[in-house]
């Protein structure tokens, strides 16, 4: 109750400059509606209407120096099929420095990790950045949860050169609470083409844009109190990005190594998404197809890296074997009632070696920005 009451009283407040305009500034979303999963074999289901939203909070302290704020907001105790947040928690928060050298910027704070340009469209709670809510398979290995982005504490700078934008991010861990017994912090640098290729098709314009990312990150040894990958993960992303006035269309290949210091274990782990977009009327459809392929999946309990979990729909007290293949399919149709305020349907399958676990779901909200 404390952090709502503190919460409200920020909202209420509002401050102005000496030429009357505001610097703080108000922004979130909301959904409501209902969602329904089906693991048909183990006659496992589940149907239940779900809420949850988010409240950003943008305080323009200077030309150059900008602070976000980011409440999490679900029903506290709730039941929750989706995973969604449970009360109110800060999902992110960021102070930004705009240097003015080559349009960089320098961030401190919560912060989404860089690794590939698709992961600033990752779902946190109700903030949907992109026409799925639930997120690819590859992001959620490394997040733990579907509708949690890939995020930790630490410092991030951006660059912008006639060549490309330059990201780099130094942080905690794959646990923002990550203590670093070892002495490291994570790392991440990306390079994003922009627009890479600008041209016409059918006298329509279109983009092309690559990507590419390094990773690593030791959590090995972590405290068992937080949720920290008990590994030593290196990764590279290869990513690219279509974009025209009628489609949309992309995908990533990630290569991670998830060292256990164990040599009787395999530690690569590959991941795989690709996606398609396009427009009809007010209707947006979307499929993406994303699949985790570890180096040993024979599906026999053992030989794979203990640093991977199950993070499919399945019920993973059943499901405790980790050298399987795992697929997540997915359609998507959102329907734009009204500026910023739209129907998401989804439907997911997630299939398995073995067919008992897999798992479809179907998710129907009413979604609304301000």
């Amino acid at each position: 109750m404390k952090y709502l009451l503190l919460l409200f009283t920020i909202m209420a407040v509002t401050f102005e400059v000496s030429n009357a305009q505001p610097i703080l500034s108000i922004s979130g979303s909301a959904l409501s509606g209902i969602s329904s999963y089906d693991q048909a074999a183990l006659l496992e289901k589940n149907r239940q209407f779900e809420s949850a939203a988010n409240v950003k909070l943008t305080a323009d302290l200077s030309e150059r120096v900008v602070t976000n704020i980011e409440f999490g907001l679900g029903v506290e105790g709730f039941e929750r099929s989706s995973n969604f947040a449970s009360g109110v928690s800060l999902s992110a928060y960021d102070i930004t420095y705009q240097t003015g050298y080559y349009n960089s910027s320098i961030s401190l704070g919560a912060l989404t990790v860089p690794y590939g340009q698709f992961a600033g469209s990752q779902t946190y709670n109700s903030s949907i950045n992109s026409p799925f809510i639930y997120n690819d398979l590859g992001y959620s290995l490394l997040s733990r949860d579907s509708l949690v982005d890939f995020a930790s504490i630490g410092l991030a700078t951006s660059s912008n050169f006639d060549f490309g934008t330059v990201k780099t991010f130094i942080f905690n861990g794959t646990d923002a609470r990550a203590a670093n017994e070892d002495e490291g912090f994570g790392i991440s640098i990306g390079y994003e083409t922009g627009s890479l290729i600008n041209g016409k098709v059918y006298d329509k314009p279109f983009n092309l844009n690559l990507g590419a990312s390094l990773l690593n990150v030791n959590d090995k040894g972590a405290s068992p109190s937080t949720n920290a990958i008990q590994a030593d993960i290196t990764g590279l992303i290869l990513d690219a990005k279509f974009t025209a006035d009628f489609i949309e269309f992309g995908g990533y290949v990630s290569m991670l190594n998830f060292d256990d210091s164990n040599s009787s274990t395999i530690d690569e782990v590959n991941t795989y998404m690709i996606y398609t977009s396009k427009s009809f009327g007010n209707v947006l459809l979307s499929a993406r197809y994303s699949i985790i392929t570890p180096r040993d999946y024979n599906g026999d309990g053992t030989g794979v890296t203990s640093g991977i979990s199950n993070v499919g729909l399945t019920n993973s007290s059943l499901l405790t074997i980790t050298d399987i293949e795992t697929t997540r399919y997915q359609a998507s149709a959102i329907i734009n009632i009204e500026e910023n305020f739209s129907i998401h349907n989804e439907a997911i399958l997630d299939t398995y070696d073995d067919v008992r676990y897999d798992t479809a779901a179907i998710l129907s909200y009413v979604s609304l920005n301000f």
